[in-house]
């Protein structure tokens, strides 16, 4: 039986993801310096697994946070507009609460079911974005034994995480991604889908590894 095994990365920390915790979606936002230190921690875990390619969402963030791991590699980046983050439309740059006091009924409708509401009214839907998503898995799993290595973003992963086990797309929420975490995907030519929650970089960080110079 052939096998696809994916390793699935969110993106090194943003400022926006740290102090500001803002939505960023599309907004093409740099690594902060913790990020930049997550991504020389990555290339140094990831450094001795065999893979065969890495894929990168194109916004900078993802790239930037690949850019290491390709290096420590010697493999080529190859970037996929798939893996972008989810469209938050007019909901970019705003924290939670900006977008509950200015968009109170698109956000309670977001909330209640991501599936076809579109974030920020604007933007994408849950069921959108995990579609593509997985139109770029089933493309990866026409190469059999291959492991593949993927820097994406925290909610399109959480919702095709939620998709491809057959949940409500509400239950997206459930899975928690923090910046620099690896899940497993493994993907079997009858199509099964079995995954596993990998390293946490908060852990990593708190063990004192040294990340690659």
């Amino acid at each position: 039986m052939s096998m696809t095994t994916f390793y699935f990365i969110r993106h090194g920390e943003t400022e926006w993801n740290s102090n500001q915790n803002r939505y960023c979606g599309r907004s093409d936002i740099a690594l902060a310096e913790t990020g930049v230190f997550q991504s020389r921690m990555l290339a140094k875990m990831l450094g001795t697994i065999p893979f065969d390619k890495v894929f990168s969402s194109p916004l900078l963030r993802a790239r930037k946070t690949a850019l290491p791991i390709t290096e420590r590699l010697g493999l080529p980046l190859h970037l996929d507009d798939r893996l972008k983050e989810i469209d938050f439309g007019d909901w970019e740059g705003l924290t939670q609460q900006e977008i509950e006091s200015n968009y109170p009924q698109q956000w309670q409708s977001w909330i209640e079911d991501p599936t076809f509401n579109k974030a920020g009214g604007n933007g994408e839907s849950g069921i959108d974005a995990a579609q593509r998503m997985r139109s770029f898995v089933d493309d990866m799993v026409t190469s059999p034994f291959e492991t593949i290595l993927v820097i994406s973003h925290n909610t399109v992963m959480r919702l095709f995480i939620a998709a491809s086990l057959g949940l409500s797309l509400v239950s997206y929420r459930n899975f928690e991604i923090e910046n620099g975490d690896i899940w497993v995907l493994n993907i079997d030519d009858s199509g099964l889908i079995k995954w596993k929650s990998g390293l946490h970089m908060t852990h990593l960080m708190m063990q004192g590894i040294e990340p690659l110079m």
